[in-house]
């Protein structure tokens, strides 16, 4: 529907509710991912990381942030 500020505020309140919850990281991860704010989800993506080393979707989330930006040699 678009209405990725009002995704984001929910999924934020739900971060604060369950802060290590990978599922809810992932979620914030992409709708920032959509909003285009790259520093910010790299930064959701290395917490979840913290958490879950090995979690691939994360790990391509990351990798997203990189190409976003077009920093080529960062997202290999």
């Amino acid at each position: 529907m678009g209405r990725w500020e009002a995704a984001l505020d929910h999924i934020r309140q739900a971060e604060r509710l369950n802060p290590r919850s990978v599922g809810v990281l992932g979620s914030l991860a992409v709708t920032l991912l959509h909003l285009r704010r790259y520093p910010e989800a790299r930064e959701v993506c290395g917490r979840g990381l913290s958490l879950a080393p090995a979690n691939v979707p994360m790990i391509s989330r990351k990798t997203q942030t990189f190409l976003g930006e077009g920093n080529l040699a960062d997202a290999r």
